[in-house]
């Protein structure tokens, strides 16, 4: 049968062990594409409706691994909003504001080329 767990540590490891699954299951085809990646990290956080803003905030920096600069540069950039808005205090939302910098200036250099 399914084992209930009352402490907030049981959440913490089976949410660890959900991530790594989550992971395998993105690798399992090769790579996917950003979309893709961010279609199933959706359903995942939407079926772990208990998980905190830090936990979203970790999964959804996840998905960096799936996106390829420059291409996918303006959607680095809404997801890091994403991050950030969730909790942009904690050091996970610092490090998306700062990420977020990043791509920003990539996207305002690539546009100089571009002229």
């Amino acid at each position: 049968g399914v084992q209930t767990c009352a402490l907030p540590i049981c959440g913490t490891l089976s949410f660890k062990a959900d991530v790594a699954a989550l992971g395998a299951r993105l690798g399992a085809n090769g790579r996917p594409s950003g979309e893709e990646a961010r279609k199933v990290t959706d359903e995942f956080i939407a079926a772990h409706p208990k998980i905190t803003p830090q936990q979203k905030q970790e999964v959804l920096l996840g998905l960096l691994n799936y996106y390829q600069p420059p291409k996918d540069n303006e959607t680095v950039l809404k997801l890091m909003e994403d991050v950030k808005a969730l909790d942009p205090s904690s050091p996970l939302g610092e490090r998306a504001a700062a990420i977020r910098e990043t791509v920003k200036g990539m996207i305002e250099r690539a546009g100089k080329k571009a002229e």
